[in-house]
C-alpha cells in the first residue's frame, strides 16, 4: 500500500509540476490556454522566443536562369522540395517533368515528361513528400497520382475516381496513411446581376489511399467573390456580369501533415486544427488589430492591374469594370491564407500583403498552438517547403523568370 501511495503522490506532483511548467511557459510567451469541450483554445498576445529565429539575408542555393543553360530554365513551377541529402526536386509544369538538382543547385537528371504513360504527365500540378523520402506528384488532367523514389524512379500510380463535386480536386497534403486531403476548389465564372458580394462554401475531402472514394471532412467558408459588370456588353445590349475574387476579400487556407490538418479562415485571426481521428482539437488565436482598407489601397491595386495591360480597348473595359465593383471591405484580411506546416509540425502563418504581393513576415506557432515568434523573409518569395533548418521558395522576377531559392533558417531561440 505504501508503494502505491508513494507512486500516486509522485504522479500528482509530476502532473502539478507539468501544469506549472506549461503555465509558466505560456505566461512567458504571453498566451492563455483554456479547454472547451475537449478542444484546446490558445489565445496568443506575444511570442515565446527569447532569441528569434532568423532567415539568412542571401540564399545558399539559387536555381533558375533567364537564358543560357537549358537545365536551369524553369517554367510554370508548381512545387519544389528539399530532400534529406540536401538535393532539390522541382515540379516543372512547363515541361511536365520533375527536375533534380544536387545540394549545390547543379542539375543532375529529370523524371516524368509529357505523355500518358506510367510516370508521365499531361498536367503536372502538385508535388509532395510521401513517407521519409519518397515523392508523389499530381497530374490534374489525368486525375492521377504518381509515386517516385527520391532518385525519381517511378513506382506506381493511383487514379482519383471521378466525383461530380470534385471536377478539379486541389491537393492540400498527404496524410501518413496515404490518404489525400483535397479542396473542392473555387472557380471564377460568368454570373448574373445585380452587383453584390458573395462568399462561397468550400468542402474539404479526403481521398482513400487507393483513390476510389472521397469522403467529406467538412464544409468551410471559401473565397469571397465580387459579382459585377465585366466592362463589356452583351450582344443584345446590357452589361455582361462576371464573378471574380473580391478586392481585399476573405478566403480560407488549408495545410496538412502527418495526422493533422489546419483550416485558416482569414476573416479573423483564428486557425482550427483537426485530427483525423479526434476531429477539432485545437483553436489558435492571435491578438490582432484590424487594418483599414483605404482609398489609396484600392487605387494602388487597380493601377497595378492596369499597368500590366497594353491593349487600349482592354484597358478601357477594365477601368469601366473597376468603377462598377462593389465597395471593398472596411478592413484587410487578418492574415494571408497561404499557411504552411514545417518539418517539425510548426504552423507558419503569413502576414497579409496586397493582392499580387508576397508576405515578408510569418508568424510561427508550435504544435501546441503557442506563438513562438515572427520570422522575416529577406525578399518576396512564394514559400513552398520549410524544413528544420531551411526555407525553400519560388521567386518570380519582373520579366516573369522563375527561380527556386533555399535560405538557411537559424533557430537560436
Amino acid at each position: 500500500m505504501f508503494s502505491s501511495l508513494r507512486w500516486s503522490l509522485m504522479a500528482l506532483l509530476a502532473a502539478s509540476l507539468s501544469g506549472c511548467a506549461e503555465s509558466a511557459e505560456m505566461r512567458a510567451g504571453a498566451a492563455e490556454v483554456r479547454d472547451s469541450a475537449g478542444v484546446r483554445i490558445v489565445e496568443n498576445t506575444g511570442g515565446a522566443w527569447q532569441t528569434p529565429w532568423h532567415i539568412a539575408a542571401q540564399p545558399t542555393v539559387t536555381i533558375g536562369s533567364a537564358e543560357g543553360d537549358t537545365t536551369q530554365l524553369l517554367f510554370r513551377v508548381t512545387g519544389a522540395l528539399r530532400l534529406r541529402d540536401g538535393s532539390i526536386v522541382i515540379a516543372n509544369a512547363g515541361t511536365n517533368e520533375l527536375l533534380f538538382f544536387d545540394a549545390a543547385g547543379t542539375y543532375t537528371h529529370r523524371a516524368g515528361g509529357e505523355g500518358e504513360g506510367p510516370g508521365e504527365f499531361r498536367g503536372l500540378s502538385w508535388l509532395s513528400r510521401f513517407g521519409e523520402d519518397s515523392l508523389v506528384a499530381m497530374d490534374i488532367r489525368a486525375r492521377r497520382l504518381s509515386y517516385f523514389d527520391s532518385e525519381g524512379r517511378f513506382g506506381r500510380s493511383v487514379r482519383l475516381e471521378p466525383n461530380p463535386d470534385l471536377p478539379f480536386p486541389g491537393p492540400v497534403g498527404m496524410f501518413d496513411d496515404g490518404t489525400l486531403l483535397v479542396t473542392q476548389g473555387a472557380f471564377m465564372l460568368g454570373a448574373e446581376g445585380p452587383t453584390r458580394v458573395e462568399r462561397s462554401a468550400e468542402e474539404l475531402y479526403r481521398y482513400s489511399a487507393d483513390g476510389q472514394t472521397a469522403t467529406v471532412l467538412g464544409t468551410f467558408p471559401g473565397v469571397e467573390f465580387s459579382i459585377s459588370p465585366t466592362g463589356t456588353t452583351l450582344p443584345g445590349g446590357g452589361d455582361r456580369y462576371g464573378q471574380g475574387a473580391r478586392e481585399f476579400g476573405r478566403r480560407t487556407g488549408f495545410a496538412a501533415r502527418g495526422q493533422r490538418y489546419c483550416v485558416a479562415d482569414n476573416a479573423t485571426y483564428e486557425i482550427n486544427v483537426y485530427d483525423l481521428d479526434a476531429g477539432l482539437t485545437l483553436v489558435i488565436r492571435k491578438q490582432h488589430t484590424p487594418v483599414p482598407v483605404t482609398d489609396d489601397d484600392v487605387r494602388g491595386l487597380r493601377e497595378a492591374r492596369l499597368a500590366r495591360v497594353t491593349d487600349p480597348n482592354r484597358r478601357r473595359a477594365i477601368q469601366r469594370a473597376q468603377s462598377m465593383k462593389p465597395e471593398p471591405p472596411a478592413t484587410m484580411p487578418a492574415y494571408a491564407a497561404s499557411i504552411r506546416l514545417d518539418a517539425a509540425g510548426n504552423l507558419w502563418v503569413p502576414e497579409y500583403a496586397q493582392p499580387g504581393a508576397y508576405s515578408l513576415a510569418w508568424s510561427v506557432f508550435s504544435e501546441s498552438g503557442q506563438l513562438l515568434g515572427v520570422v522575416d523573409l529577406p525578399e518576396a518569395i512564394s514559400v513552398l517547403d520549410i524544413g528544420l533548418d531551411y526555407v525553400l521558395g519560388l521567386r518570380t522576377d519582373e520579366l516573369g523568370v522563375q527561380y527556386i531559392q533555399v535560405y538557411q533558417l537559424a533557430k537560436e531561440g
